[in-house]
């Protein structure tokens, strides 16, 4: 058998015999104690096989293991099936390796200690529904399990989700010993309550105490009387009654930070992959302190004593030197996160410094072609009006108005409002002479200036046709741009490249534009193959959401037709 450190061990000797056969099984219980607990035990080898063969439950979670074929990662551990809260706490998702499959999952989480002389050690853990815990080798505590684990063990009773989310504290300080200086590993048997459970979760801190030969920090304050926090403070707090107690330790937020920060932008995929950023705003109408407020997920970043007026802007970048490379000096930025944001969308969260949630959603690349790569920021359209928990949704969020984004500053005003001009019609096939055209409409009660303006059927070169300068559709007026004298036609100064629309479907693509370059407002209307004379265009349905269909007839400057009756 194998004992994976040098050390003193009290053994126990098992012999089962039923059936007509026997086993003998070898446990050791790790340290100098005076009593031993049954939970102290851990199977050794297994000696009526010649020794050979170790107990997999003996060596896994000591520091001699070789785990370099594990799913490596860091955050939490777990899985959920049901649409619960469970995945805001693990970045490892064990879903296809446990579901249906195993109630049990080892988890090894190494970690450095500079120095060993700590006399109180607290485990902070999150979990659902059971575990057995083990620092350096040695068991230090276990919740819902009793008896000697196995690979394949069950948790003995259920932790309600709202309890498993919240970080249960268990004061491992009789244990501290076992801490030592340099390479150390907490490992974790997270239990499950059956195979067939339909989350599971496992997340874990170690926090250890003062150092136990220490004075009292020059920094400490002596309780008298109450304290006025001035910020979000992160107190730590014990006795001193000839010996230090176990820490005690709270995070207070103070001011309205979670009323009033918002996310106002981001550039996830920008032209310059070194240049992303996140930008947030004051929403409220008094000076708020970020101090403690965190962004976790996507990326990770703690604020530190940071200001932001009401109106005012903070931004948190990927990368400082790159950032100011490209916009240059004198933007409010609190810090460099940790991590990239992902440029096919990804969960953000938002939290204040008691951790309450202020937003968290998820953005997809797949909303506007014109911020995934291209240079284009997703900006919140209007953030003191909308609800923090709708930025899931695509209608939440714009383009920015210019290539670049808006980082510390509202662009709102430098681009007309989304859906305000639409393509409403075209005709990829024409009869009568007009060759295929483009119908463009104007759905407010105000002229709208178009000049400058791009259509294109090419998502790669959106820049096809430039609509000419000082063209002005009117208040619910149409613009008819036809292929024969415009975007198909070379001698028209804003054809940059001749294109027509194909029988076969196609989209169309519309973008505002100023001084040859694209800006913000964008809109494309798709259709399929098409039939000789027949347009297609804009309809709302009895959903009171728009399709674009094949229309009954073409009605190129006026209100659209009705769509084409099915056969």
């Amino acid at each position: 058998f194998n004992i994976a450190e040098a050390g003193q061990y009290d053994l126990r000797l098992v012999f089962y015999e039923q059936g007509g056969g026997s086993e003998l099984e070898l446990f050791a219980a790790p340290g100098s104690r005076n009593t031993f607990s049954e939970t102290h035990f851990r199977l050794v080898g297994d000696i009526t096989r010649g020794g050979l063969q170790v107990g997999e439950a003996s060596v896994w979670f000591t520091d001699s293991f070789d785990d370099s074929s594990w799913t490596a990662g860091t955050g939490g551990v777990g899985f959920e099936t049901a649409g619960g809260s469970y995945p805001n706490y693990f970045d490892i998702d064990v879903q296809s390796e446990m579901y249906n499959k195993n109630g049990s999952c080892y988890i090894r989480i190494p970690f450095e200690v500079g120095d060993a002389e700590y006399s109180n050690v607290i485990l902070r853990i999150r979990y659902d529904d059971g575990f057995v815990a083990y620092l350096n080798g040695g068991e230090v505590a276990r919740r819902n399990f009793t008896g000697v684990p196995a690979w394949n063990s069950t948790a003995s009773a259920g932790n309600a989700d709202q309890a498993a989310v919240t970080l249960a504290s268990v004061d491992i300080s009789t244990h501290a010993g076992l801490l030592r200086q340099g390479a150390n590993l907490l490992a974790i048997h997270g239990l499950n309550l059956s195979t067939g459970s339909s989350d599971f979760l496992i997340s874990a801190e170690l926090i250890a105490g003062e150092i136990s030969q220490g004075t009292i920090s020059p920094d400490a304050i002596e309780y008298t009387e109450p304290i006025l926090l001035t910020g979000s403070t992160h107190v730590k707090a014990r006795t001193l009654a000839g010996q230090w107690s176990a820490v005690n330790e709270a995070t207070f937020a103070v001011g309205p930070v979670a009323e009033n920060l918002r996310i106002s932008e981001i550039m996830y995929h920008p032209a310059d992959p070194n240049t992303e950023y996140i930008e947030l705003t004051n929403v409220g109408a008094e000076t708020i302190n970020l101090r403690l407020a965190k962004l976790s997920r996507g990326v990770d970043f703690t604020f530190g004593d940071v200001a932001v007026a009401p109106g005012g802007y903070v931004l948190v970048v990927e990368d400082v030197d790159a950032f100011e490379a490209v916009y240059g000096l004198g933007f409010p930025i609190a810090g460099q996160y940790a991590g990239k944001l992902d440029n096919a969308g990804e969960r953000i969260e938002l939290q204040d410094a008691a951790g309450r949630t202020i937003h968290k959603f998820s953005y997809s690349d797949g909303w506007y072609d014109v911020t995934d790569g291209m240079g284009f920021s997703l900006t919140v359209k209007d953030p003191a009006a909308i609800d923090p928990n709708a930025l899931d949704a695509k209608d939440a969020w714009r383009p920015s108005a210019h290539e670049g984004g808006s980082p510390g500053f509202d662009d709102s005003g430098d681009v007309v409002e989304l859906g305000v001009v639409v393509i409403n019609e075209v005709m990829p096939d024409a009869a009568g002479g007009l060759g295929d055209w483009i119908e463009l409409h104007n759905t407010t009660d105000e002229a709208i200036n178009v000049g400058g303006w791009f259509l294109s059927d090419d998502a790669d070169e959106l820049t096809r046709y430039e609509i000419a300068e000082g063209t002005i559709i009117a208040p619910g007026g149409y613009l008819v741009l036809l292929e024969d004298e415009h975007f198909g036609n070379e001698n028209d100064p804003g054809c940059h490249v001749p294109f027509g629309l194909s029988r076969n479907g196609e989209t169309v693509y519309l973008h505002s534009g100023s001084g040859g370059v694209l800006t913000g407002y964008s809109e494309q209307a798709s259709f399929g193959p098409a039939e000789n004379g027949v347009s297609f265009g804009r309809f709302v349905d009895n959903a009171g959401s728009y399709a674009f269909v094949a229309l009954s007839q073409p009605t190129p400057g006026q209100p659209n037709a009705p769509p084409l009756p099915e056969n």
